[in-house]
């Protein structure tokens, strides 16, 4: 989606500035296009990349503006991606030099003539000139609402008198939010269901067509199949044929996300089998079975208490498609106090006897509910959230180590030794 620092020639990096347009002299003074990059390598450049170009055939300048700029090294940009206030900008480039980083990056660009009126490219202009003013250039990025793709459309739709929004806005495709980045990052799995994991309910919501903008490639389709009533010179396409400018030899985007992957059951389920062993061994007396549960079981408490963190942390962000996520009661916080238990009393003998013992097992119960009961909820309410793989591993192993570590700490095992206060 985004361009990279390769993009030398920005002329906002290199604090040059577009000469004013002149009074306009004909009305196809300007020829206008849609820019659409394909997908790259790094996770960022997996959701592509579009501009807007335009050439002026009166002055000969020929730029390609974006609304995709941010640098890795300002020193301000890692504490603004937690906080999901992330700064973008915009700026043009000299087309020759945009489509030359991209040919380097081996990533595909496609151009759509935009087949405006002599009026609306002149507006098109005028409207991308003054974004480009140094007070109106820098935006906070969205990365579903407001990104460099949104920012090309809603300029489209401004020259278009919102004819864009009237057409797009209430057409729905049944298809999420979180349904385009497991799509478009299926070939990342850990980066994928990481993300997923991340995006509450509210990335589950159905999105029009609209919506699915955010991504270039929806944008380009959805535009080129897009007539408008009375259109430049009483055509009703708005654009023309696709071209290609920049070929990669990339595989085409993913058409649809990866399904259910069955090794995360079989995971959630080999680890619980593995923890209600241990657990057996330990009732029945086995001092190694009995620290290899404690330990197990601390690992995974500690594993879903950090997660559980994270996503309680994203609720005093910005990031706010992380808030109201039902992931949080599968991969409670509250693990880490059985996780920290477990750690400091594997090593005592008889801990499984003492308090210790009984309060990590008393929490691991309850944490156990905890999921059980989220199961429920979203299994017997409309509520929808898409963590399939989220359930089907900490379910199971939330449900284990209760179990487990109940039946150990009830009767103790030998060699634990009087029980102490």
């Amino acid at each position: 989606m985004l361009p990279t620092a390769a993009l030398a020639t920005i002329l906002l990096a290199s604090g040059q500035a577009p000469p004013a347009p002149l009074p306009a002299a004909a009305t196809d003074r300007y020829e206008v296009s849609l820019l659409t990059v394909g997908h790259g390598d790094a996770v960022w450049e997996r959701f592509g990349h579009n501009a807007i170009r335009i050439r002026d055939r009166l002055t000969g300048q020929d730029l390609a503006w974006n609304w995709g700029l941010f640098n890795f090294a300002d020193p301000d940009f890692i504490p603004r991606f937690l906080r999901g206030r992330m700064l973008y900008s915009m700026g043009p480039a000299e087309t020759g030099a945009f489509l030359d980083a991209y040919r380097t990056a081996g990533r595909s660009v496609y151009s759509n003539e935009l087949l405006l009126s002599g009026a609306e490219a002149a507006e098109l202009d005028r409207l991308v000139r003054e974004n480009f003013e140094p007070g109106n250039r820098d935006y906070l990025y969205h990365y579903f609402e407001d990104n460099c793709s949104t920012r090309v459309r809603d300029m489209l739709d401004t020259v278009l008198g919102g004819i864009l929004a009237d057409s797009f806005a209430g057409a729905e495709t049944g298809r999420s939010y979180r349904w385009h980045v497991r799509r478009l990052l299926g070939g990342m799995p850990g980066i994928n269901h990481g993300l997923s994991l991340l995006i509450g309910p509210r990335g589950d919501a159905p999105r029009s067509e609209w919506d699915a903008m955010f991504i270039p490639m929806e944008l380009m389709r959805s535009l080129e199949g897009f007539e408008r009533p009375g259109g430049a010179a009483g055509r009703g396409a708005l654009l023309g044929p696709r071209e290609v400018l920049v070929e990669s030899g990339r595989p085409a985007e993913p058409a649809e996300p990866p399904g259910f992957a069955a090794w995360w059951l079989v995971s959630g389920l080999g680890g619980s089998a593995l923890l209600l062993a241990a657990g057996r061994r330990a009732a029945g007396g086995h001092r190694s079975s009995l620290r290899l549960l404690a330990l197990s079981a601390a690992a995974w408490c500690a594993a879903a208490g950090l997660l559980g963190a994270l996503l309680l942390g994203l609720w005093f962000t910005d990031h706010t498609y992380g808030r109201w996520n039902v992931n949080i009661l599968h991969l409670s916080p509250l693990a880490l106090l059985p996780a920290a238990l477990l750690g400091a009393g594997s090593w005592r003998r008889g801990w499984e006897r003492r308090r210790v013992g009984r309060a990590a097992a008393g929490l691991a119960a309850g944490i156990a509910l905890l999921s059980a009961a989220g199961a429920v909820f979203e299994l017997l309410t409309p509520f929808s959230q898409g963590n399939a793989e989220v359930l089907a591993v900490a379910l199971p192993l939330n449900a284990a180590a209760a179990l487990a570590l109940r039946e150990a700490t009830r009767g103790g095992s030998a060699g634990g030794g009087p029980e102490s206060r």
